[in-house]
């Protein structure tokens, strides 16, 4: 589906993406505009006001897209899990079905969780 062309995009919609990095999905949300801020804010949130650690934060998402399959979602947070202590010898471990090591982690419960969910 080709993006919408900027003079389809709502001029606030426009201004409140200007000064975010210029991404695919950013642009994918210029289709619904009545979405795209709540998401964006929800996701600044996650990443600016939870007390969760961030090396947990990134072990938690990379976890969920090892689990459902999301390709994309890994990749994209990869570099920012190895800015915040996830060494590249723990990523190729996070997508094995069973680790043959664990990860060292605090917090480690957050993680069995995640891992006990069953996604369908």
């Amino acid at each position: 589906m080709p993006f919408p062309s900027p003079d389809e995009v709502p001029a606030e919609l426009t201004a409140f993406l200007a000064p975010l990095p210029q991404d695919p999905v950013l642009k994918e949300l210029t289709h619904s505009p009545a979405t795209a801020k709540p998401f964006i804010v929800l996701g600044t949130v996650m990443y600016t006001r939870l007390s969760l650690p961030p090396r947990l934060r990134e072990l938690a998402i990379l976890t969920v897209a090892s689990a459902c399959g999301s390709d994309y979602v890994f990749a994209q947070h990869e570099p920012m899990a190895e800015v915040n202590g996830v060494t590249a010898e723990e990523r190729p471990e996070i997508r094995r079905p069973s680790p043959e090591r664990e990860i060292e982690v605090h917090g480690a419960g957050v993680l069995e969780k995640i891992k006990s969910v069953k996604i369908d």
